[in-house]
Order: structure tokens, then sequence, then C-alpha cells
């Protein structure tokens, strides 16, 4: 961000930050230069992820690829949303975009694509789930951080229910609970045991 204030050095718990001086760039948290910028205290310099033809860039990466999601930052849409909603005007400025709405277009159309494919992903889990005993992850690199917020119920209870409704799954279950259950005459040895045990 680039302050217009003077001030020493902010010390909060999470850090100090400063000194600030009018028209010199710092680097600060997004929620100290959200804070700032609401109060008008300062401009935001958006990142270059933001800018407009890096998210063209990354909007045909996403629809060129159907397996593999580009790099983005891990809290991507959460950065966004509050870079919006608090310095619009800077991002409008320094992205090279024609409004707002440009970029969260350009957002959502990213987003949107990155959706597809992990629904595309959970339904391969799901299918392989069903034929094969040996998935119990899957990969996928570069997903967000609302995007695995999105799919981790979905995705947990959907392997468990095809777990458990799969007969291949069924059958060793049972087989471990009649082995794993004593035999008639086993009981007296193993009270024996406990007593010598006692004694």
């Amino acid at each position: 961000m680039i302050p217009n204030f003077q001030h020493d050095v902010l010390r909060f718990v999470t850090g100090n930050y400063g000194p600030f001086a009018p028209q010199t760039a710092v680097e600060v948290p997004l929620w100290l230069a959200c804070l700032l910028r609401k109060r008008r205290m300062c401009t935001v310099v958006p990142p270059d992820w933001l800018h407009a033809d890096k998210l063209a860039e990354k909007r045909d990466a996403e629809a060129g690829d159907e397996e593999a999601f580009s790099a983005m930052p891990f809290r991507y849409r959460e950065v966004a949303a509050l870079l919006l909603e608090s310095a619009d005007e800077e991002l409008v400025a320094g992205c090279g975009c024609a409004s707002a709405l440009s970029i969260r277009e350009a957002l959502e159309d990213i987003a949107a694509q990155r959706a597809a494919k992990v629904r595309a992903g959970m339904l391969a889990v799901a299918t392989q789930s069903e034929h094969d005993a040996t998935t119990y992850s899957v990969k996928m690199n570069g997903v967000g951080s609302m995007e695995i917020a999105a799919m981790r119920p979905q995705l947990a209870a959907s392997l468990g229910a095809f777990y458990d409704a799969r007969p291949s799954a069924a059958a060793p279950a049972a087989k471990r609970k009649q082995t794993a259950a004593p035999a008639n005459n086993a009981a007296p040895a193993e009270k024996r045991t406990l007593k010598r045990f006692k004694e």
C-alpha cells in the first residue's frame, strides 16, 4: 500500500509494520491495508495476479486443461473479495480493467471452471471407489481454500457411503468380525489368564 500519512512503526501482536511516510510504498497485512483504505488513509497496490492480462491468461489456462489447476494463490477468492470491497477504484486503475465488474466476471469464470474440475475429480473418485478398494485419497494440486471447503464434506460422505455399500468391502469386514470373535472354549482360558494376572 501507499500511505498518505506520517507515522512511526505500528506494533501489533502479529508483528510490527511501518514506519509510514506519505507516497512511500510499505508492505502490510491485507487486513491492515483494507482498514486504512476504508479510512482513506492509503491507496492499495493490487497484486500482480489481479491484473487484467494475468486473469485472462489464467482463464485460458483453466479452459485449456481439463485436469490440472492453474497456479493461483491459495486464498485468491477471499483476497479478491476483500480488495474489491475496500479498494475497487485502485484495482480498476492499477489492473488495467474496464471496471470492477470485469474483474469479478473474470474471477467468476475462473472459479466456475475450477469448480467443474473439482466435480469431475469427485466423480472419478466415486467411480473408482465403486470398483476398486484402493481409493483412500485424491490429489488435486493447486486447489484453493474455498474449493477445498466446498468439496470436503461431500467427498468424505460420498467415499464413506460407497465403501459401506460395496459388497467387496462388507465381506472382509464380516470376515474380520468372525475372526476376531473368540471361540466357545476360548472364554475360560481368557478368564484363567486374567485371574492369574490378578494373583
